[in-house]
């Protein structure tokens, strides 16, 4: 994620405007934790929303077994492409314009 956040923080703030939505899902960490990542290990604040999953119900349900994993959906709702991994900036790139 150390690697990651700052990519897609990049790619949300480049698209956002465009409707791009970015969503970073937690699983099941103390949100203490959460907030000590965000405050002491990134390099950038992030501005698009950061949900927890407690219970990691979301992240069983989406069968994410490895971090981060992420998915890119579509306007209509349907899941285009998984990456699992972190993504480089040209990568999210190359997703995101599949979906266009």
């Amino acid at each position: 994620c150390i690697f990651e956040m700052p990519e897609l923080q990049e790619a949300y703030e480049a698209h956002q405007e465009s409707g791009l939505v970015v969503l970073a899902l937690n699983r099941d960490e103390d949100p203490k934790v959460i907030g000590d990542f965000l405050a002491n290990d990134l390099d950038v604040t992030l501005t698009f929303p950061i949900l927890l999953d407690e219970h990691a119900v979301v992240a069983d349900s989406y069968g994410i077994l490895n971090m981060p994993t992420t998915y890119f959906v579509d306007a209509e709702g349907a899941v285009s492409a998984v990456h699992r991994g972190p993504l480089t900036r040209e990568q999210i790139e190359t997703f995101l314009a599949a979906m266009s």
